[in-house]
């Protein structure tokens, strides 16, 4: 295998993963063609076997609702609870630990400008930027006893959901089928592992997908889907709201001609509710209801806007340099780069490989294999069936859409990925029901889609934490072990990772007996938590340097270099 490193090293290893997988699919289509009875003793006891699962849909969905939950706490529990990193995950949780004492948000510290950082404001109040959604089912986790387990309950909720929205366009044995390679998908499986995952946008992307069938369906009209409706737009303007956008325009300009209007009272109701309990939120946290906490948090330090055709904001006044290098960094410069034609094309073809890579991981071989026969299938299955063209036009309006956004990120397209599960459990169906090898060939590639399952969840729970995360523990570690209140003092060097951030503090700062603080100006800093231990911390000396400032501390004095 060539080394990765480069783009050409990139090349080659892309290359060898489209052969690898391409000579896999011919491997599985030889099969099925020259051995087409092959297992048939087996496969058909475990098809009866299936149907019989799904046929108690209430058994079925608690199965797979708890064998979601537990296969992400096996995989968090081997991995281990590190602290989180990336920005995002901090923002979510200081969100969730302000819901979860009861407030919407919290009164800005005497002395903020030394706790400023991403993705956080301070001014008028001190909250997380981002839409409530995630930070609600991490308070719920919080509240049970770790946020965790909060993105647990919104994987198996996914699932779920994606098995609702797929009764609605095929039988039901498929659709738990559906919800099976949901949970076993590596992407999936990954957003189980963090804070700010997509699951809680593939939920709410489902509802509006499975609603919309259900209203244009006009020999079994289910009015009360509607309602669903509502909720799913609404939950998805509150976790993911521009993607939601997208999404809900999308299914809209498609499906809206043929439902019946009059059904849509119930998804208006739920919106007018939804907009005034987020204008609530909003005036909570702003002071103006149409002021989002978001848009406050980018005109105090954001440059790059966040679609393509906004126009940048001046430069801020920066009191870190670390903020600024960030908000000045990959953001801006990408910005800048799809400006020109010939950049926001190169750019855009990076968007779609990163969601094609999340759809199609390439370095696990079975994936490909299952999504490459079973999307082939799907589309000679467009002929035979009205509503297929149809799906996959509300795919490419969606994922057209994802390109006006100035960055991009895997958990962007997550409203749309129950689209792409849709069409390819179709395509699995459509080569079931060839004659003599369709029985084998979708065995074959559902039981790659397990083994791609399996092996994504073994290589997610070898996976080894960041030397951020490993510092990070090692320092709450040791104050804890010292016992009392702390204060740490976080001194950067010149070359510091902006995206290794230490300042990230609960929702009380006051009461937390670890608190992070920017070296600025620390005098004030000092007396005004003179009865804590305070500390120095050089993160980015190797090893890490934490030493103590405090005349007469609770324990040693002596440094600790992370040893």
């Amino acid at each position: 295998m060539p080394a990765c490193d480069g783009f050409v090293g990139a090349l080659l290893c892309a290359s060898v993963n489209w052969i690898t997988n391409a000579g896999l699919v011919v491997v599985v289509l030889a099969i099925a063609w020259a051995k087409p009875k092959l297992g048939r003793q087996w496969i058909i006891p475990l098809e009866r076997l299936w149907r019989k699962l799904t046929h108690h849909t209430g058994w079925s969905l608690l199965i797979l609702a708890l064998g979601g939950f537990f296969l992400c706490v096996t995989i968090n529990l081997l991995i281990g609870l590190y602290p989180p990193w990336g920005h995002d995950a901090y923002g979510y949780l200081l969100a969730a630990d302000t819901f979860a004492q009861g407030r919407l948000t919290n009164p800005p510290h005497p002395l903020w400008q030394h706790f400023e950082t991403f993705h956080t404001i301070h001014q008028p109040t001190y909250a997380s930027k981002y839409p409530p959604l995630q930070g609600a089912i991490l308070a719920l986790g919080q509240i049970i006893g770790h946020p965790h387990i909060g993105v647990w309950l919104a994987t198996a909720g996914a699932a779920l959901a994606v098995v609702w929205m797929l009764r609605a366009w095929i039988p039901a044995r498929w659709a738990w089928l559906g919800g099976m390679l949901v949970l076993l998908h590596p992407v999936t499986l990954l957003w189980g592992t963090w804070y700010f995952g997509g699951t809680l946008a593939m939920t709410a992307g489902a509802l509006v997908i499975g609603a919309w069938r259900r209203l244009v369906d006009h020999r079994h009209p289910k009015p009360a889907a509607a309602w669903w409706l509502g909720i799913g737009i609404a939950s998805l303007a509150n976790c993911r709201p521009f993607e939601g956008l997208v999404l809900t325009l999308a299914t809209g300009c498609v499906w809206v001609w043929s439902c019946r209007w009059r059904d849509l009272w119930r998804t208006a109701l739920v919106l007018t509710l939804a907009g005034l309990w987020m204008g609530y939120y909003n005036w909570r946290i702003t002071g103006t209801p149409g002021r989002l906490p978001y848009h406050v948090y980018e005109q105090q330090y954001g440059v790059a806007p966040l679609l393509l055709w906004e126009k940048p904001q001046p430069i801020p006044t920066y009191r870190h340099a670390v903020m600024r290098e960030f908000h000045l960094g990959w953001d801006w410069h990408l910005y800048q780069k799809q400006q020109t034609l010939a950049g926001w094309l190169e750019v855009s073809r990076d968007k779609l490989r990163t969601y094609l890579a999340g759809a199609f991981p390439m370095d696990l071989f079975g994936t490909p294999v299952l999504y490459a026969l079973a999307l082939a299938a799907a589309i000679c299955a467009a002929w035979r069936r009205a509503w297929m063209p149809a799906v996959v036009l509300v795919l490419i309006l969606f994922t057209l859409g994802l390109l006006a956004s100035s960055w991009y990120n895997l958990h962007y397209a997550a409203p749309g990925f129950p689209l792409v599960v849709l069409i390819v459990v179709q395509g699995l169906r459509y080569l079931r029901a060839l004659r003599k090898r369709g029985r084998l060939l979708a065995f074959l590639l559902i039981i790659s889609a397990v083994i791609t399952g399996v092996t994504a969840a073994g290589l997610l729970a070898r996976s080894e934490p960041t030397k951020f995360q490993r510092d990070r523990a090692a320092v709450i570690a040791k104050l804890k072990k010292t016992g009392g209140n702390h204060l740490v003092i976080v001194r950067y060097s010149a070359t510091h990772n902006p995206d290794d951030e230490w300042v990230f503090n609960g929702a009380d700062i006051d009461r937390s007996p670890i608190i992070w603080a920017r070296e600025l100006e620390p005098s004030e800093l000092l007396k005004y938590y003179s009865d804590r231990h305070i500390w120095l911390l050089e993160p980015d000396a190797e090893p890490f340097r934490l030493n103590s400032l405090t005349s007469n501390p609770p324990s040693s004095t002596n440094p600790y270099n992370g040893k």
